[in-house]
């Protein structure tokens, strides 16, 4: 009797041991760019960026996901206000709210505040936001004239309410005409 137990956890435990050495060997899957490159935890659209162009990077937030954010309108911005929209994956949103950030260098710029007094970087989810899909965000911004000709990074940050986190985050570069 003991003799058939020993023989069952060995069999266990063999089968257990086989799946783990199958699992360490999956070669790990690339995520789809679409002729796009990341640089610096942004990713970056080729034709977004003149060649040789230096344009400073914030530090990241936490870890770059490149399938956080689709869509993103407009492709440059102008002086002035401005709405910005795109589809944003559920899992950034804590209580139907993400951020958006723009950068110009190291400095966060300031874009305004909504209706409700919160700054335009709290951006509300306008569908259900408890899923991993997309959900329909925009928000109305002002660019100041200072930032005329100038590229700036804009970020999408998922909502992280406890603060101990490094929340992930999707960015990109945005010209403003």
């Amino acid at each position: 009797m003991q003799t058939k137990h020993i023989v069952s956890i060995v069999v266990i435990l063999l089968i257990v041991l086989v799946g783990y050495i199958v699992l360490i060997n999956q070669p790990e899957a690339e995520p789809e760019i679409n002729n796009n490159e990341i640089i610096n935890d942004t990713i970056i659209e080729q034709e977004e960026v003149e060649e040789g162009s230096e344009v400073v990077v914030p530090p990241a937030p936490g870890p770059f996901v490149a399938d956080a954010v689709r869509n993103l309108e407009p492709e440059t911005l102008k002086v002035g206000t401005n709405t910005i929209s795109a589809e944003v994956r559920g899992y950034m949103f804590f209580e139907a709210e993400t951020q958006m950030k723009l950068y110009d260098g190291l400095t966060e710029v300031n874009i305004g505040t909504r209706a409700d007094g919160l700054p335009n970087t709290v951006v509300t989810a306008e569908g259900e936001w408890m899923t991993t899909g997309y959900v329909p965000v925009s928000q109305a911004i002002t660019i100041p004239a200072s930032l005329k000709g100038k590229t700036l990074v804009i970020r999408f940050i998922a909502n992280d309410p406890s603060g101990l986190g490094q929340p992930r985050y999707w960015g990109t570069w945005i010209k403003v005409e």
